[in-house]
């Protein structure tokens, strides 16, 4: 099965706002952190995998500073692009596509369990994640590999059975109304995580692929920021209780 990324994975608009997280090293890889400033649990983190514009990107930072936040809980978004990115909204360095092949899908499944190993021997034992667009794939497939929750905001490149199906982990999806990425192959994909022991969908009317990460402020602000807090909700939910 080929799966492409469409233009819709790379339009969007930079938000205000200055990041208030700080860069460290999680194994071998460099890492954003966001700290709550009341940690709930010591033993918990959410793992952010961003998605084409890297880690670097304001917009995700800014996001893993709110989840970290609303959820109390640490916010951790790996570098899984080497330092690179695709460029910003509307100013590409890379063909998509190009940039796309530069990293293997199990070249990236390694970085994230390496990442999730990483967290692991710094004591966080209840793990979550959430992957916006690229990242989606990502945090939903490795929710048969020992998340405690996945999430995903309009995912992109999933490949149903194989991501999906065996998911030990309780789902949330943050879902666009329009979505040239996921639209497609939706019904096949609820059908697989409804078999799962837990999903919950929420879909954001109006809304395009991106919104809860790129989407405009004067028009989706108030899906942004439900999306976000929606997230938190389920993180708080599923790793502090």
């Amino acid at each position: 099965m080929t799966v492409t990324l469409g233009p819709c994975c790379v339009e969007g608009y930079l938000w205000n706002g200055t990041p208030s997280g700080s860069e460290i090293q999680l194994g071998e890889l460099g890492c954003y952190v966001a700290l709550p400033q009341i940690q709930k649990q010591t033993n918990t983190a959410i793992l952010y995998i961003h998605d084409i514009f890297g880690f670097q990107a304001k917009n995700a930072r800014l996001l893993c500073d709110r989840m970290a936040s609303q959820s109390g809980i640490p916010v951790y978004m790996p570098d899984f692009f080497d330092g690179k990115c695709v460029g910003e909204p509307g100013n590409l360095k890379y063909e998509l596509m190009e940039f796309v092949r530069m990293f293997p899908t199990q070249d990236n499944m390694k970085r994230v369990q390496d990442a999730l190993d990483s967290l692991n021997a710094l004591g966080k034992t209840n793990v979550g994640a959430i992957g916006y667009c690229w990242g989606g794939k990502y945090s939903l497939h490795f929710g048969k590999l020992g998340l405690k929750a996945s999430a995903a905001a309009h995912p992109s490149l999933l490949e149903p059975e194989k991501d999906l199906a065996g998911i030990t982990a309780p789902v949330l999806l943050l879902l666009a109304e329009k979505d040239q990425m996921f639209n497609p192959i939706k019904q096949e994909s609820l059908q697989i995580l409804g078999k799962g022991p837990g999903l919950k969908v929420i879909d954001f009317a109006g809304t395009v692929h991106g919104f809860a990460v790129r989407g405009d402020e004067e028009t989706v602000r108030e899906a942004r920021d439900k999306a976000c807090s929606d997230a938190a909700s389920f993180f708080d939910l599923h790793l502090n209780q």
